[in-house]
């Protein structure tokens, strides 16, 4: 089964962790939003709860939000590589928001045509994935895949809501040991094994799911550590996805 982080494509193996697929997404990995929602205000992050977990405050200055950063143009892919995406004949989702430093370090377009059979690459249909790294090597991946997607309950999750994707969840932590609520230093700190759950396009009746994950220890890209993002980070990046 592949983690919901991860995206199958064209010779995505070699870039993130391969499995055999999963045709739905494990309910386990979302959070159930009657017991635990958290979403984002003028003033921050809030929580609301079950009477099991009390009224909180995760982020009390939006403002600490608008450290150091950078808009991307469009996701930074030149017209070559925006070409390739748009030959694949699926909606196209790109960040308009990057942390500062991040660069594009590669797009990986994996076609799929109605007349190739539906196995192996192809399994799910046409996919893609853009590689961002910054002068740290931490990397970044905008994933989008047709299936194939699921796992355990990372260790820390929470939800956030995004004008494209609707209702998203925020993971990181230790596979399969959650979900459990994040604290606020948390979200303000690089943490491992961060990334968003797999969504769909609310707009559109066909849709990919579609992701943003920070790559750990890839050597094809020299993706070490992740030192630069943090979740409140990753979440400005979900949330400024928007259709190329």
């Amino acid at each position: 089964m592949i983690n919901s982080k991860l995206l199958t494509g064209l010779a995505l193996a070699n870039l993130l962790v391969a499995g055999s697929a999963n045709s739905a997404i494990d309910n386990s990995k979302l959070i159930n939003t009657s017991t635990v929602a958290v979403v984002l205000t003028s003033t921050g992050f809030s929580v609301s709860a079950s009477p099991q977990v009390s009224q909180s405050t995760l982020l009390a200055d939006a403002g600490e939000e608008r450290s150091a950063a950078a808009l991307a143009s469009p996701g930074m892919l030149n017209q070559s590589q925006q070409d390739k995406l748009k030959q694949l004949g699926v909606p196209v989702v790109i960040p308009t928001y990057l942390p500062k430093g991040f660069q594009i370090a590669d797009l990986i377009a994996n076609l799929c045509t109605a007349e190739m059979p539906q196995t192996g690459e192809c399994r799910e249909g046409s996919s893609y994935s853009i590689i961002y790294r910054n002068n740290n090597n931490t990397c970044l991946a905008v994933n989008a895949i047709g299936g194939g997607i699921g796992g355990g309950a990372d260790e820390f999750q929470y939800e956030t809501k995004t004008d494209l994707l609707g209702t998203v969840t925020i993971a990181f932590g230790r596979p399969d040991g959650g979900p459990n609520l994040p604290n606020p230093n948390q979200l303000q700190h690089p943490q491992t094994n961060l990334s968003s759950l797999p969504a769909l396009i609310q707009s559109k009746a066909k849709s990919l799911y579609y992701s943003v994950a920070v790559v750990e220890s890839d050597s094809a890209y020299g993706c070490r550590q992740n030192q630069s993002v943090s979740p409140q980070e990753l979440e400005k990046i979900v949330r400024s996805l928007r259709l190329n």
